[in-house]
This record gives structure tokens, C-alpha cells and sequence, in this order.
């Protein structure tokens, strides 16, 4: 498992005990989900690990940055939430289920006490058996989003979907229903609860490490309709406490270890155990809220590449929900981010996120349920296309992180930097407001290497162990960087994530044509030359087909239009390959030892509209050469 997809690999980081365990042998499962175990885990997790397992946002419950609404499980009944209310969430597939909702016709009426099981509400098997189950843990408020948020009041929704981060994060635990495909068909599979553990054990066990059986239990868990799905993504990314029913079995994740039911907790269980101490002391500089999701204070791009590459390979019943079911984890790091997201995209380095690729052949999103000019799927956004996006081609966005030299494959500094070459601005509607897009001075001149010029508040200059010129914040003093970045100012108000359909600038057009397709290691679709009109070599295209389908030579000669977007530069060095398809060609100029391009984008227009189809590089030269024509670009 590779290091950096750890944290978002459910049990794996938290797994450190490798004792071995007892596990039932397959047909002597017990039959019953003990209470006392959950209770046991609960305790444990509130006692020992203290803080690091319990939210802490300064946002005052009850405000629209947490939940408004939330089900008394002893009375039945929807509640207004109260200052500091402890309550347990749900994270569930919806599925098929034809249960109502909360709407403004019915909310009054599930206010009363009995209304939610005698009222206009049918409830689904998963969310019954949820509030059965906070009753008997000694719970009193239990979160399910169909019922706690008003479904037709589009404000409150909105501003419920901005908060989901805060909701899950704050939850005293959150219960993840993996077992099934549908709300209807309950939240145990063919198991009961037991309130003790003394009636329903088995004699008959295999022996295993834990980590072994934790790692089983993440592959089957990964395998679930629930993993697969994009809402339940930042449910499980921000909850701090986890109870996780899938295959047959509850386990346990927090923010400090993941158990199981066959472990033996007892050794753990004494009370004279100091609680854990936080190995990372929090900066005074920059406060982030605590949740599951183990997050710097700075940007990291590296992190969000992978994060975004992860999420966009899940299902959406509809597709342009691609965003809302997304938009906790863009206000959360919005915190961290400076500019934000728009839509979806980092705005201090926004010119190098304009690079995203494909891994394998991408959809594109279209809306089922909106129409078309009210969904934001915008094409020059990974957030319009759907599938496995390579994320290592935003690696240009995070080349200010110094790359440790004894991390297997980094044996050399990336050195694939973006410039900025056009201005951008972006907009709602295609003749609506246009708001500048405002990359970070600190990326657009990166100080590399800047002995005498004076740093940004918070920056110092070090030479590290390898005599080499390096800088730290003090937001992270154990961090490196090869130069300053943004780093957001805690006491100022954070720019909440914008969602915009177009992009505008004033940029240079050429016509090319296409020559050889081929396959390379960058991924898995179809790499294509771009040739002048004399048939020289002049760059590369990724195309979003399959290099394994027949017809990957029907380019051939095809005319394309290309715009340019911005400019780029490599050093021929072997850390670099994976990110380019046209590495290997006996053409490409970085076999010269540096290599210069722009990059730009094969575009389609409809309506005055330019539409994304593939992006790709063109030797600097060569682009200067043919790049004549100005025009005012407008991308949807």
C-alpha cells in the first residue's frame, strides 16, 4: 500500500496493534452484535484517546455551519438542535427506497412527539434499526440526512450540504450502514443486537495478526455499494468516530486505532491509563477544526490530488451532484486554501490545476435532473467528467513541497513548474459577472533560491542536511519547502468554495494536426503527436481513449484547434516520466536537457462556447512559430 493513499484507506492507519487475534472460522460467526462491545469501544476511545478523536469546531451548534435538525430517539420525533447538543450520525445508502422525506409541508408535524413512528414518515429498515441502536448505546440524538434536513428548502439545504463536514465531524460517532445496497433492507444483514455478550459465543477460531484481518475487512469494506458511493466519501473522510457494519460484521475506527470484534480490549480497558497525547502539538499560527481527516495547515496539493483522484471514481445517482456531494470537503479546506475552490479547483495555483489528465477513459457528466444551464459540469473541470483521473499531473502544482530523497521513486526533486501566460476570469452565466481569477503572487514568481530577498510573514530560510537552501512556516516548523506559499491568515474570514460554469481570457489559438498514436506509462489512454504543417513533431495530446481500443489511429491527420493556457518546463530526469506521454519520443527536446512547452487545450465550439476534449504540450518553439491569432476565449 502505498504510503500516501494510507490515510484514505479505511482501517489500515489506525491498524498499529499486530498482536494476533482470535477470529470465529467461517459458518461459526456469532449470531448477535453485542452492545457491550460497542459500549467498550466508546469507552475506551472517550477516556484513552482524549481530544484527538473529538471534534472541536468553533462554529456554535445550531448555526448554519452544523446540524439544524436532529431526531430524538426517545421521543420519536424531530427537534431544533440546542447549544452543544451530543448527537450520532448516519452515513447510509439511500438506494431504491421510496421513503419520504422532511419536507416544509411535513415538518411541522414531526415535531410531535411518536410522529416519526406514527406520522407521514415511513421509515426505512437501515434508519430504524439506527435510532434502535442509539437508544440502546444510552444515546439521545441521532443525525439522518433525509429527515434533518428540510428537502425542499433549497437555502437550508444548501447551507446544511456547505456543512457536512462540521456535521460528521462533530458527532459524538458516526454509524456507517456498508451491510446493504438499500435503506430498506437494514442496517445488520442477518444479525440481531444483544445487549450482553454472554449468551452468543463461539468455540471454533482460526489465529491471525490484526492487522491482517483488518486489512481483509478494508478490501470487503472498499467492495461495498456504500464505499462506492460519492456521498458517503467525506462522511467517512471527516467522522472521527466510526461504527462500521458491513459483511456480517461492526468494527471500529477513530482518529487513533481500528478494532474488531474478535480483539480482546480488556488490556485497554484500565482506567489508570493516561489518555494519549497529541504527537503533533496543534500550531498556535493557523486552527483547524478536528475531524477524521488528518489535514496539514498548509496547502497540500499532493494530498488533494490523490483525495480528488479518489472521489471522482465513485457513483452519483445524479451526476451533477458531483459538487454538492463534495462541497464539506471544499469548505473545510477552504480553511487551509487561500482563494478557495472554484469549482473544484484550487485558485492560488489554478493555472497548474488546469492541468488535470485522465488515468483511464473519463465520461462526461451530464445532468439527469437539472437542466442543462443549471448544472455546473463545466468541462475544463475534473468536476464535468467522471472515472480515475492520473494525479500525477497535478504535480506541478505542488513542486514547493521538498521531496524527501529516500522515499523509493523520488530520488530526484520534481522540477516540472507551470507559468502563468494568460489571465483568467470566471463567471456563473456565460454573460454574467466575470470575477478575476487570482493566482498567488508566492506561485506565479516562486522564490527559489532567494538569499537576500525578504520573506512573507511567518517564512524563514534554512540549509538543511544536504546544504541546500530550504524554508518553514511557522504554522509547521518540521516542514521544508523549496519556496513560500500562501499560507491563510487564521483571524481572516475564509472565501467559501465558488461554483462557476465559464472561464474567460484573451489568449493565442493555433491549428495543428495529429500523427502517431501510441501508448506510454503516463496512463492508460491514447497519446497522440502533434505535427506542424510541414509534419514535423511538435508536442503531444492525451486523448480520452483507450490505447488497448482498435481504432486509436483514426486521429490521424485529423485538424485540431489548440489554445494556449499557460506555460511549462522540465529537467530531463527520470522522476518525471510518469507525467509525460511524450517522454520517450525520440523527438521531445528534453532529451536536450530541459524541456519548454505551453500547454494548451484541443477545443470544439458550440455556440460560442469552447469545450475541452483533450489537453496536451507544444514545443515553445514551435507554438511560437504558428501562434498568430488573439482571440477572446470563452470555456464552458
Amino acid at each position: 500500500m502505498p504510503s500516501h493513499l494510507t490515510p484514505f484507506i479505511p482501517y489500515i492507519e489506525k491498524c498499529s496493534d499486530d498482536s494476533e487475534t482470535k477470529i470465529p472460522l467461517l459458518g461459526q460467526s456469532p449470531r448477535g452484535i453485542q452492545l457491550d462491545a460497542l459500549r467498550s469501544w466508546l469507552r475506551i476511545c472517550s477516556t484513552q484517546h482524549g481530544l484527538l478523536c473529538q471534534g472541536d469546531s468553533q462554529e456554535e451548534q445550531g448555526s448554519w455551519s452544523g446540524p439544524l435538525l436532529l431526531i430524538d430517539v426517545q421521543k420519536q420525533c424531530l427537534v431544533p438542535v440546542a447549544s452543544q447538543t451530543r448527537y450520532v450520525a448516519l452515513s447510509y445508502v439511500w438506494g431504491q427506497s421510496q421513503s419520504s422525506c422532511t419536507t416544509k409541508e411535513t415538518v411541522n408535524i414531526l415535531y410531535q412527539a411518536g410522529s416519526l413512528t406514527h406520522g407521514p414518515i415511513d421509515l426505512p429498515s437501515t434508519v430504524q434499526d439506527a435510532i434502535d441502536l442509539v437508544l440502546g448505546l444510552g444515546e439521545r440524538y441521532l443525525w439522518v440526512d433525509r429527515y434533518c434536513i428540510v428537502q425542499d428548502d433549497s437555502i437550508a439545504k444548501q447551507c446544511q450540504l456547505n456543512a457536512m463536514d462540521k456535521i460528521y465531524a462533530n458527532s459524538f460517532f458516526t454509524i456507517f450502514a456498508a451491510q446493504n445496497e438499500d435503506a430498506a433492507d437494514g442496517l445488520y444483514g442477518d444479525r440481531r443486537v444483544l445487549s450482553n455478550c454472554g449468551s452468543d459465543k463461539t468455540d471454533f477460531f482460526l489465529r491471525q495478526s490484526n492487522r491482517q484481518f483488518m486489512l481483509g475487512h478494508a478490501r470487503k469494506l472498499m467492495r461495498s455499494k456504500w464505499y462506492s458511493r460519492g456521498w458517503t466519501f467525506q462522511e467517512h473522510l471527516f467522522a472521527p468516530r466510526r461504527l462500521l457494519f458491513h459483511d456480517d460484521t461492526v468494527n471500529w475506527e477513530c482518529g487513533c486505532a481500528a478494532w474488531h470484534e474478535g480483539q480482546d480490549l480488556s488490556v485497554l480497558e484500565d482506567d489508570r491509563r493516561p489518555p494519549l497525547s497529541n504527537p503533533k502539538p496543534r500550531s498556535q499560527y493557523i486552527t483547524i477544526p478536528r475531524t477524521g481527516f488528518d489535514c496539514t495547515p498548509w496547502p497540500d496539493m499532493f494530498r488533494y490530488s490523490r483525495l480528488v483522484s479518489m472521489y471522482n471514481r465513485r457513483d452519483l445517482t445524479f451526476p451533477e451532484d458531483v459538487l454538492d456531494a463534495f462541497t464539506g470537503t471544499l469548505s473545510y479546506l477552504s480553511i487551509i486554501f487561500e482563494g478557495s475552490f472554484i469549482c473544484g479547483l484550487p485558485q492560488f495555483c489554478f493555472d497548474a490545476a488546469l492541468l488535470w489528465q485522465p488515468w483511464d477513459v473519463l465520461e462526461r457528466r451530464i445532468s439527469a435532473k437539472r437542466i442543462a444551464p443549471e448544472a455546473v459540469l463545466p468541462s475544463w473541470s475534473w468536476v464535468g467528467w467522471s472515472g480515475t483521473l492520473n494525479s500525477e499531473s497535478w504535480r506541478s502544482t505542488s513542486t514547493y513541497m521538498k521531496e524527501p530523497l529516500d522515499v523509493p521513486n523520488k530520488n530526484a526533486q520534481c522540477s516540472w513548474m507551470t507559468r502563468s501566460t494568460v489571465s483568467w476570469t470566471h463567471s456563473e452565466t456565460l454573460y454574467g459577472k466575470q470575477r478575476p481569477v487570482r493566482v498567488s503572487a508566492l506561485v506565479l514568481q516562486p522564490l527559489l533560491n532567494a538569499n537576500r530577498v525578504e520573506l512573507p510573514k511567518g517564512w524563514s530560510r534554512h540549509i538543511d542536511k544536504n546544504d541546500e537552501i530550504v524554508y518553514r512556516h511557522d504554522c509547521d516548523p518540521a516542514q521544508d519547502f523549496r519556496y513560500p506559499i500562501p499560507i491563510r491568515d487564521q483571524h481572516r474570514a475564509h472565501m467559501p468554495p465558488m461554483n462557476s460554469r465559464y472561464l474567460h481570457t484573451k489568449t493565442r489559438r493555433a491549428f495543428f494536426k495529429l500523427g502517431e498514436a501510441y501508448s506510454s506509462i503516463a496512463s492508460v489512454c491514447t497519446a497522440v503527436d502533434i505535427l506542424d504543417s510541414s509534419d514535423a513533431w511538435s508536442g503531444a495530446l492525451r486523448i480520452n481513449q483507450s490505447s488497448s481500443e482498435d481504432n486509436i489511429f483514426t486521429y490521424l491527420n485529423t485538424s485540431v484547434e489548440l489554445v494556449e493556457i499557460s506555460a511549462g518546463s522540465v529537467k530531463n530526469q527520470d522522476v518525471e516520466e510518469n507525467c509525460f506521454e511524450e517522454w520517450n519520443r525520440k523527438q521531445c527536446p528534453r532529451h536536450l536537457g530541459l524541456y519548454e512547452f505551453y500547454n494548451v487545450l484541443w477545443v470544439e465550439w458550440r455556440e460560442g462556447v469552447a469545450y475541452r476534449k483533450a489537453l496536451g504540450r507544444v514545443e515553445m518553439s514551435a507554438w511560437e512559430k504558428v501562434a498568430k491569432e488573439v482571440i477572446n476565449l470563452a470555456l464552458g
